[in-house]
């Protein structure tokens, strides 16, 4: 009688069984969430250089941009590069969310073809 035969052998094999797609499941809940973690940060970080940039680009009467202009040493170079700084983020952050959003389909098995 070969061991594949034996009653414990099919109980221990069943169990294996069990026991990985228990832990697939698991791990696979873990990563979808971290993924989701992930998607709700990369939307935080848009939203902060976003708002950011409009602080940056405000001229009304009471904004820190109307206060910087009239300080002494204010650096209108700085000021441009601080923005394109931002613009940069900006599409940079838009890049990693839209990445980030794809992956997070992608593994709760939605289709992402266009």
């Amino acid at each position: 009688m070969k061991t594949e035969d034996t009653g414990i052998f099919k109980m221990l094999n069943q169990g294996t069984k069990g026991v990985r797609a228990s832990r697939a499941k698991l791990v696979a809940e873990d990563i979808i969430e971290a993924q989701e973690a992930l998607v709700l940060y990369k939307k935080a970080q848009l939203r902060d250089e976003k708002r950011k940039i409009e602080r940056l680009t405000d001229l009304s009467p009471d904004s820190e941009l109307s206060l910087l202009v009239v300080k002494e040493g204010f650096s209108a170079k700085k000021l441009v590069s601080d923005i394109d700084c931002c613009d940069i983020n900006i599409e940079n952050y838009s890049m990693e969310l839209e990445l980030a959003e794809k992956r997070l389909k992608e593994f709760k098995g939605v289709s992402t073809t266009d």
